[in-house]
């Protein structure tokens, strides 16, 4: 299966992400500045419903890291979209991060998880 490598933003807050398939899994890296892992989050689809593809998620965060919001929210997206279960490791870190820095890491974050859905849709697993 291919890896697929999405870069959005640039300078302090460019936002890198990384995927690969591990079977019918995706595992997805999402890192700006000193590469960390500050929180992981497995998204699992449930049956479908009326709505659509529902999903339950776990997340784990270390200590004093708020890498939680971007590792859940992409999780969730990518599972519900494509069906399968995701595993997101976030860690995106800038010394002194302003709060429109921090949003900034979090909107870019944002856009590289819609590019690679637009990259993946195809892929579905029918869950």
């Amino acid at each position: 299966m291919p890896s697929y490598r999405i870069s959005c933003g640039s300078g302090k807050a460019e936002v890198k992400l990384k995927a690969n398939y591990m079977g019918q899994d995706l595992v997805v890296r999402i890192t700006a500045g000193k590469a960390h892992i500050g929180a992981v989050a497995l998204a699992v689809p449930c049956p479908q419903t009326a709505e659509g593809v529902i999903a339950s998620c776990s997340v784990m965060t270390v200590p004093g890291h708020r890498d939680n919001i971007p590792a859940e929210s992409t999780a969730m997206k990518l599972c519900k979209v494509l069906g399968c279960v995701v595993n997101v490791t976030a860690g995106l870190h800038i010394d002194n991060a302003t709060k429109s820095e921090i949003e900034e890491l979090v909107d870019n974050s944002n856009k590289a998880t819609e590019i690679l859905i637009k990259q993946l849709e195809g892929l579905k697993n029918g869950f």
